[in-house]
């Protein structure tokens, strides 16, 4: 199980690295709010000043201490640039709405969360080993076309190996604590699952789709007439071997110009406006096995096969049944942190040092 609501996953450190790694780590997380972390600079305090300017400095460099162990300004700042990406707000946005202090805040309580816990892993000698951090530190380099482009983005990122290594450790070491002490016992029962997929039917719900395999004869649809009369021609001689008894996916891997031609043309399940209005309208009103005739559109002139048409309806809670599981467990999950770490804030000394 993966939990995400504090910078226990290594997310935020991938994307900083780059959007090769950021993509690798995507896989099994779970995260109703975004994590929070990496990046550059610190962003303004008031209204007027733009969301990248620092508020100003904190006494020796920290911003918080969590049982007198010292939470950096780099850190802070690394965290908020990459709250900033996430959020899809320019560093250099002006603070119109008065919410800089309250992004500010919630990036403080997420990296105190995140300290809380560690410190929590470590009591309970729950650290992660130095060849579990080795094995990330090669998954992260290996989502880079080469060292020297690994090199470069820590670099970029005002990051150096061991710092890596650092914030592996701890994210790793919270994990494990989260997964074997928080998570440990959760279940989900097939009522339960039940009940979610019973009471949240809507959710469910699929639109009519179809399967279909395709041969595209491409032509611009700006060239001139000679062009399209060649492409249609083209085409209405595939039309004529398919029906004589040619075999389609064999013909669309020799002959259709689309992406798909390596599949025998096979465009998988897709539902109504997913294609362009022509093909939509051709594909729909055949009946599987059938042929279209050649159907025009802006790409050029398709031959169409109904391979499967799938009425509208809801998705069967079989099929369903281990996402919802996954969600249901996750939740409690999620629940059973934020009461842990209630309760562990309660008897740690938790000092906030930045002004907001």
């Amino acid at each position: 199980m993966r939990i995400g609501r504090v910078a226990i996953v290594l997310g935020a450190v991938l994307i900083a690295l780059g959007p090769q790694a950021g993509a690798a780590e995507n896989e099994g997380k779970v995260a109703e709010k975004p994590p929070a972390a990496s990046g550059a600079k610190a962003a303004g305090k008031t209204a007027q000043k733009p969301a990248g300017k620092s508020s100003g400095a904190t006494k020796g460099g920290v911003v918080a201490k969590v049982n007198g162990v010292g939470i950096s300004q780099a850190e802070f700042d690394r965290n908020w640039e990459f709250f900033l990406q996430r959020s899809g707000i320019p560093s250099g946005h002006a603070d119109k709405e008065g919410k800089v202090n309250e992004f500010r805040k919630q990036v403080i309580d997420r990296l105190i969360d995140e300290e809380v816990l560690f410190q929590e892993a470590k009591n309970l000698k729950m650290l992660v080993g130095k060849a579990t951090i080795d094995a990330e530190i090669e998954k992260a380099r290996a989502q880079f076309p080469t060292p020297e482009a690994f090199q470069e983005a820590l670099t970029q990122n005002k990051l150096t190996e061991n710092d890596l290594r650092v914030i592996f450790s701890r994210n790793l070491s919270i994990q494990a604590y989260v997964e074997q002490v928080v998570a440990k016992g959760v279940a989900v029962s097939d009522a339960e699952v039940h009940d979610f997929y019973v009471g949240n039917k809507d959710k469910f719900e699929t639109p009519e789709q179809a399967r279909a395999r395709h041969i595209l004869v491409a032509v611009d649809e700006k060239a001139d007439e000679k062009a399209h009369q060649a492409a249609k021609a083209k085409a209405d001689d595939l039309l004529v071997q398919l029906k004589g008894g040619a075999n389609f996916e064999e013909l669309a891997k020799k002959s259709s110009d689309c992406p798909s031609a390596p599949k025998g043309g096979d465009l998988g399940f897709f539902g109504h406006g997913q294609m362009v209005p022509e093909f939509d309208s051709a594909a729909f009103a055949l009946k599987p096995g059938e042929l279209s005739g050649v159907v025009t559109t802006k790409f050029g002139y398709h031959i169409i096969k109904l391979e499967e048409k799938k009425d509208a309806g809801l998705v069967p809670e079989t099929e369903v049944g281990p996402k919802i599981r996954e969600y249901l467990s996750t939740q409690k999950t999620q629940t059973l942190l934020e009461q842990k770490l209630k309760a562990l804030k309660e008897k740690d000394k938790i000092e906030v040092l930045m002004k907001l």
